[in-house]
C-alpha cells in the first residue's frame, strides 16, 4: 500500500494469494506494473511505462483478481489499444484509465 516501485528488472509488484493492492505508484519496470495470481482487489494505482502489462491479473482457485480506481498508461508498448492492451485478465468493477478511454483493457 502507498509504495512507489519503479525501474527493476521484473515485475514492479508481484503478489499471490487474497489481498489488496492500493494506491501504489509503478513506473518503467522491465515486466508487468503489477501482476497477481487470483483473489486481489487492485485499487487506485498508478501505472505507466512498464514493458509488460500495466496490470497482469490471474485467477487462483476460481477466483480472479478485480480493479477499479486505477490510472494505466504507456505499458505493454503504448496506448494503442487493441494492440498494446494495459490490461490482462481480471475483472473491471470500476472505472479505470486505460491510455485515454474508461474501458479496460
Amino acid at each position: 500500500m502507498d509504495n512507489v516501485a519503479s525501474f527493476s528488472d521484473a515485475d514492479g509488484i508481484r503478489m499471490g494469494g487474497a489481498g489488496l493492492v492500493t494506491g501504489n505508484q509503478v513506473f518503467g519496470n522491465k515486466g508487468d506494473g503489477i501482476e497477481t495470481l487470483g483473489g486481489v482487489s487492485v485499487l487506485g494505482n498508478t501505472v505507466g511505462g512498464n514493458t509488460g502489462f500495466g496490470l497482469n491479473l490471474g485467477t487462483s482457485a476460481g477466483t480472479p483478481s478485480g480493479y477499479a480506481n486505477n490510472v494505466l498508461t504507456g505499458n505493454n508498448g503504448g496506448d494503442d489499444a487493441p494492440m498494446n492492451p494495459q490490461v490482462s485478465g481480471g475483472v473491471q468493477f470500476g472505472t479505470n484509465m486505460c491510455g485515454t478511454d474508461t474501458m479496460c483493457p
